[in-house]
């Protein structure tokens, strides 16, 4: 493992930071003619980014060639506007690397008209999952979207953890396959930095618990179902519980030391019970074979 020493006059914190961003991240944006907010859904915080105002004028009462006129002045600011929002959301959402993806909202038919329109590079635009309606628009808006989208968002969810799931087994049918299972082998490939992606089954039942010997001070760590009594096996004395967490804690935590990916696998699929079944809840996907 190495050890990178920083001399400067203020605290280096971008490890601190890489370990509390988001994994998930997605792109929001409500709009219609009068406004547009562009947010970031960021596991369960949202971050508004931009609120933008038109200034498109609202209909003319008058008639014949004036109302004509007023109309193409409304549509042309109306352009105006998709394409200013297309800029900031390019902006926004070009420099995020690992976005997940983008849903877009509001009432009317405005932002379809977005979405058919080419107000959005190609990259953000093919990163768009869904539209849908909304009453409001703004932070109200924003919120609505997040809400009418959770099925589609728990949807992708389920599908990215199926991926996973598949390809932990298709390593581990080949003959030289990187992956993993069984808690003494994920957790030595873990503690090597070996671990690309730890894969842990959302009802994975233990606790990694630190017994002590009262008598000669002798430790080990052991995971457990249930806490028992155990004998030193240095001079035979009672053992006693001194420390105690969650297996999945347990593991998160040096995954997160060494830079591995975790993924919680819920058992709401056919690949999430054969995980937790036939793998004891536990896998792991490889960088390499040490």
């Amino acid at each position: 493992k190495t050890y990178i020493y920083h001399c400067n006059s203020e605290f280096y914190l971008e490890p601190l930071k890489e370990m509390l961003e988001e994994k998930e991240i997605y792109g929001l944006a409500v709009l219609d003619r009068k406004e547009a907010t562009i947010a970031l859904l960021k596991g369960k915080r949202v971050e508004i980014l931009k609120t933008l105002t038109s200034g498109v004028p609202g209909k003319h009462k008058a008639g014949g060639q004036s109302q004509r006129r007023f109309d193409r002045l409304i549509e042309l600011a109306a352009h105006e506007f998709l394409k200013r929002i297309g800029e900031h959301m390019n902006e926004a959402f070009l420099s995020i690397p690992d976005l997940k993806g983008i849903i877009i909202g509001g009432p009317g038919h405005t932002k379809e008209d977005f979405v058919k329109g080419d107000y959005l590079h190609h990259e953000v635009k093919k990163k768009i999952i869904t539209t849908v309606d909304t009453s409001y628009t703004g932070e109200f808006g924003i919120r609505e979207v997040i809400d009418k989208s959770m099925d589609v968002l728990t949807e992708i969810d389920v599908m990215r953890e199926k991926k996973l799931v598949q390809r932990f087994l298709t390593e581990l049918i080949n003959e030289d396959g990187l992956a993993a299972y069984g808690e003494e082998e994920v957790r030595n490939y873990l503690q090597m930095g070996a671990v690309e992606v730890l894969l842990l089954s959302e009802d994975l039942r233990a606790k990694r618990a630190t017994y002590q010997c009262p008598s000669c001070n002798y430790k080990i760590d052991l995971t457990i179902k249930r806490e028992e009594p155990r004998e030193c096996p240095k001079c035979n004395d009672q053992m006693k519980i001194v420390d105690s967490k969650d297996l999945i804690d347990d593991l998160v935590e040096i995954a997160e030391t060494v830079g591995s990916e975790v993924e919680i696998i819920s058992t709401e699929t056919e690949e999430g019970i054969q995980l937790l079944k036939a793998f004891g809840g536990m896998g792991a996907i490889l960088r390499y074979r040490p």
